[in-house]
Order: C-alpha cells, then structure tokens, then sequence
C-alpha cells in the first residue's frame, strides 16, 4: 500500500504527538500508517523530521502541565480501611503514592530525553590542574604517551615518537639532582 504523505496527514501525526500520542498509539489506528512507516518517513523526510521534533518539544510542555496536575491530585491519597471491630479508619494509600512518583518520574525522564536542551540533566565539568613534564625524561615522555595513545586505542608504530631524539629506556636519559639543566 502507498501512502499519500499529504501535508494535512504530517499534521494530523504531529498533533497527536504534541498531545502526547506514541508512534506507536498512532501507528495502531486503522486510519494512520503504521509506526514503522511513519518512522521510515521520518527517516527519509527532513521537513517531517523537524515537525515532529516541534512536535515532541511541545509534548514535553504538556507533561510538565501533567506532572503539576498529578503532583497537586491528592483525592487518592487517603483511603478507609475497615477494621477488625467493624468501624473505619482513614489510612494513606501508599501505593496510589508511589503509582504518582513513578508517573512523575516517567515524564521527567521523557521530558530529558525528548527535550533534553530545555529538562536534561545539566552536566558540568571542571578540569583544572597542571602536570609538570619539565621533569620527566624523554624517555618517560615517550613511554607515557605510548601508553596513553594505547589506553585509547591507538596503534603507534615503532620508531621515535620526538623528533630529534631516539628512543632509550626509560630512565636512561634521566637528569641527575645535581641541576644539570644543558639538556635543554
């Protein structure tokens, strides 16, 4: 079946999506394609691709609305529990509680994911520090960056690695405490 991939059908999804519909919910109805051509679609059309990325920022927008509401719904909250001498008793629902948490934490991993410049995770790193190679020989420079470039996967062939110098084992070359500064 050919699909007519009409301006009004990209709407039609992009709205449901703003409002908080799956592909998945959306590809089920006998009237859409199915999610796995509306994500072929996706694939193969940038325009689609940038409405329904609009499209997903906005639902993220309408779960912050939903977790406002089930954060403020306490109704369930409290329930009456019969006891043993036939009267009642009001106790909380504990498991109502934890179904809203899980409700809440599900769209704030959602709204991370789906639009992470505005709800992700903000992530800040700090390097500082110094190293101080003034004191290290050839050598040991040589040997630590070979290291190094290993740890991270890179092949280094054999063969000096500092123009200029040949390589010797480490601590051949070391400098003396007496100050010997020529080297340089």
């Amino acid at each position: 079946m050919t699909i007519n991939w009409t301006e009004d059908l990209r709407e039609t999804i992009c709205a449901r999506i703003s409002e908080g519909q799956s592909i998945r919910t959306i590809g089920a109805d006998r009237a859409m394609p199915s999610a796995r051509a509306i994500h072929r679609y996706l694939a193969a059309d940038e325009t689609f691709w940038q409405q329904y990325a609009r499209a997903r920022i906005v639902r993220a927008e309408s779960w912050a609305d939903e977790i406002v509401e089930i954060a403020d719904d306490a109704s369930n909250d409290w329930m009456e529990r019969e006891r043993k001498d036939g009267s009642f008793e009001t106790v909380v629902d504990q498991e109502n509680i934890q179904r809203s948490r899980l409700r809440i934490q599900t769209r704030q991993w959602l709204m991370g994911k789906h639009a992470s410049t505005q709800y992700g995770d903000k992530v800040e790193v700090d390097v500082s520090g110094e190293i101080d190679v003034t004191r290290l020989s050839d050598a040991e420079l040589v040997a630590r960056t070979r290291a190094h470039l290993a740890s991270i996967g890179v092949d280094v062939a054999t063969g000096a690695l500092l123009l200029g110098h040949a390589e010797v084992e480490p601590d051949a070359d070391r400098r003396d405490d007496q100050g010997d500064d020529d080297a340089f």
